[in-house]
């Protein structure tokens, strides 16, 4: 164990009571010797702090586990900016406390950003399942959203894809301890996951491996089901675009303003079927 870095997997958890011990007993049966779990409750209204108090009583022995309750809804932005602050590992997992860790998925990453040195976050594929564990999509990204995975395994044609076609599910991915450290999360949005994307592939920090990393889970509770999320996202989108406008070339810059013109029609299109 110890010639292996230490991977801290940090779990922003909320209103997961049905899910969150299925989520730690997955990171508990990865192979992968030298890890912890860091988790925070974002103040959930029903049982999932107490879930969390259940699984760490009886698992505290297996693996080391960090564990706190915000005394306020913070939203997800701050939470995992909090967490980050408590992961001790060199390299740090993202997962949602409604999904599920793929067994080995974390050495594939962990072997993918030692070999590439110049890469300081990868993320790879998913399953997607339902609230009772069925598979809704082999794969997430093209299954779930329409991402052409061949154009992710270089720097330029990742940049097309992802601008013009965004969709990358939860719970894949895998940083350096710097990394968080370099770029934080924006506690002004929503939902933070585009911008990351974009500032980490400005600076040509992103990779890929087309591996099944996790099983990410889609039920009625989830944000992208929520009709005032959405709007929200929408707002988001458009704001993020332009905030991240400056750390592109220009030819990206000509991509990212024809993602703005391409959600708007969609949105006019939609409202006008309406």
């Amino acid at each position: 164990m110890d010639d292996k870095p230490l991977i801290s997997i940090r779990i922003p958890a909320y209103n997961h009571e049905k899910y969150v011990q299925k989520t730690l007993d997955s990171i508990l049966a990865d192979p992968y010797p030298n890890k912890e779990i860091v988790i925070i409750d974002d103040a959930s209204k029903d049982a999932t702090w107490e879930k969390i108090l259940e699984w760490a009583s009886k698992k505290n022995r297996e693996i080391k586990i960090i564990y706190q309750r915000n005394s306020k809804n913070m939203g997800v932005s701050k939470t995992v900016n909090k967490l980050h602050t408590l992961c001790s590992g060199d390299y740090i997992v993202a997962i949602a406390s409604d999904d599920v860790l793929i067994s080995g998925s974390i050495e594939k990453r962990l072997k993918y950003l030692e070999a590439n040195k110049n890469k300081k976050i990868v993320f790879g594929d998913c399953q997607v399942i339902d609230e009772n564990d069925h598979l809704l999509y082999e794969s997430g990204l093209n299954g779930l959203y329409a991402v052409n995975k061949n154009n992710l395994f270089d720097d330029d044609n990742m940049k097309k894809e992802l601008i013009l076609n965004w969709g990358i599910p939860g719970g894949t991915l895998m940083m350096t301890k710097d990394v968080v450290k370099e770029i934080y999360f924006n506690e002004r949005l929503i939902v933070e996951d585009f911008d990351l994307f974009l500032k980490w592939m400005s600076k040509d920090y992103l990779g890929f491996i087309d591996e099944k990393i996790s099983k990410y889970r889609i039920h009625s509770a989830n944000a992208i089901n929520n009709d005032e999320l959405q709007r929200r996202r929408y707002k988001d989108f458009i704001r993020t675009i332009f905030g991240n406008m400056k750390h592109f070339k220009t030819k990206y810059k000509v991509l990212l303003l024809y993602a703005i013109f391409s959600r708007i029609s969609k949105k006019l299109l939609k409202v006008k079927k309406a």
